[in-house]
């Protein structure tokens, strides 16, 4: 609006406003719209809905609902401060309750904008957690990227969204001049990909646009080109990984677009923002369980592997449930067959701790119920402090170590065939003499695991974590 428009306005609106009853009314209508608005405002940039709110303040989303868009437009709505106060400490703001003269309405025409009702939450207020120095494009980086840098930093690092140069991006306009390799997302992700203590900040306002975009429910009004907007919009939520701000938004996409005929690649990307952005208890773990258990999934185009990469992204960033990644990884090996093995050996190396001795526990109790052929790939230790002896077996290799009384330590490296009748190759090694002492024998059966595994490459992922499990007997036996 030019300053001859909002001059006019203001002029209007003083002259109306010598009439004390439309003063009253006015003055309602401003308060109603403008908490109504701001709460509105301050959720979508938190990345939550109506129902998350209301339950961080003890409610119910009706509550909500009601001060976002009160039903009554000449009554005054049943607010109690002590709902929006309660509100506001949910945002991470604090309620402000002032008496204003009438006539600071005039003012205030044209001055309420979507950056002017946005809040920073606590954890970003600029003033009791000051910024680190405003960034610098990486000098290192090839030149288009630093080109990239030089667009996005100066565009986080102020308050404006501009949220139409980051539709015009994903649209793949205004980028750097590209080949039919580098998709708009890729530049994006290159765009805030700095080093120092300013990236953190960089990352959270493009999650807190990409939150605000994501609001406006662009799968609904897309038209044109919207399925080419849509797929860079959901691969760069799921390279960015801010499920604080995305989880909830990618969610609704999601259940609005479920039974749509949208095209594949936006399917798939949509998969992988909501696999990198998880929140709750169930959801979406209900998509996870189906892939897995099913191979498949109604709409999503994953199958058993996706639905394991979503319960290991949930774990590692929702709950640690190591008990649902084992149990994942037990309906996998009842549906897959000996033929998918190296496969299945990929996902058992991507257990979470899996070298600290009780989730190893946990596998090997879990493990008892696969199939044979799946059992293969964990390797078995034996550890006893009584008869000093250690032993780990391998799908192909036996790694032992032993201390007879009177006797002296050694290590010994067996190769099993894969033919069962096939002779084997045994290799035993005199290490140390003296007194039996158990973390002696402990640290020389993980350098011959390690000694083992540089010649074996098909099990040194294997080998990497039994030699952390014994690392911490070694530790307990100290």
């Amino acid at each position: 609006m030019s300053g001859e428009d909002l001059d006019g306005r203001r002029e209007r609106l003083r002259r109306q406003l010598a009439d004390i009853s439309y003063c009253d009314q006015y003055a309602d209508s401003v308060l109603f719209e403008g908490v109504s608005a701001q709460v509105q405002a301050l959720r979508r940039q938190r990345g939550i809905t109506q129902e998350q709110l209301a339950e961080r303040i003890g409610s119910k989303q009706p509550r909500i609902s009601n001060v976002e868009s009160p039903k009554g437009k000449r009554e005054w709505p049943n607010w109690e401060v002590s709902t929006l106060n309660r509100i506001a400490h949910a945002l991470g703001t604090r309620l402000k309750i002032t008496l204003e003269s009438y006539g600071s309405m005039v003012d205030e025409v044209g001055t309420v904008t979507s950056d002017s009702l946005r809040r920073p939450a606590f954890a970003d207020d600029p003033v009791i957690f000051p910024l680190p120095a405003a960034p610098v494009p990486d000098p290192a980086a090839p030149e288009r990227t630093r080109w990239m840098q030089e667009l996005m930093i100066p565009w986080l690092w102020t308050d404006q969204l501009e949220l139409q140069r980051l539709y015009d991006w994903l649209r793949g306009s205004g980028l750097p001049p590209v080949g039919y390799d580098d998709e708009p997302y890729q530049w994006l992700l290159r765009g805030i990909a700095i080093h120092g203590p300013a990236r953190d900040h960089l990352e959270k306002r493009f999650a807190e646009r990409l939150s605000i975009l994501l609001g406006e429910e662009p799968d609904v009004v897309m038209r044109d080109g919207g399925e080419d907007f849509l797929r860079n919009l959901y691969w760069t939520c799921a390279g960015l990984r801010r499920p604080s701000y995305l989880a909830e938004h990618l969610w609704q996409a999601y259940r609005r677009l479920k039974r749509t005929k949208l095209r594949g690649d936006v399917r798939d990307a949509l998969q992988a923002a909501l696999i990198q952005n998880q929140f709750g208890a169930t959801k979406p773990l209900e998509i996870w369980e189906r892939m897995v258990t099913t191979g498949r999934h109604t709409w999503l185009r994953g199958g058993e592997i996706a639905g394991y990469e979503g319960i290991l992204a949930r774990h590692a960033t929702i709950t640690k449930d190591i008990d649902k990644v084992l149990w994942a990884l037990g309906q996998i090996s009842h549906r897959w067959t000996e033929n998918r093995g190296p496969d299945f050996k990929g996902l058992l190396l991507k257990v979470p701790d899996l070298g600290e001795p009780t989730v190893y526990a946990q596998l090997l109790a879990t493990s008892k119920e696969w199939p044979s052929w799946a059992r293969a790939y964990v390797p078995v230790l034996f550890v006893d402090p009584k008869t000093m002896a250690a032993r780990v077996t391998f799908a192909n290799v036996e790694v032992s170590a032993e201390w007879p009384v009177g006797g002296a330590l050694r290590t010994g490296v067996r190769h099993i065939a894969l033919n069962a009748t096939a002779a084997v190759v045994e290799v035993e090694e005199w290490v140390e003499t003296g007194p039996a002492n158990f973390r002696i024998l402990l640290n020389a059966f993980t350098t011959k695991i390690a000694t083992v595994a540089k010649e074996d490459t098909t099990i040194g992922a294997e080998a990497l974590y039994m030699r952390r499990v014994t690392y911490e007997l070694t530790l307990q036996a100290a």
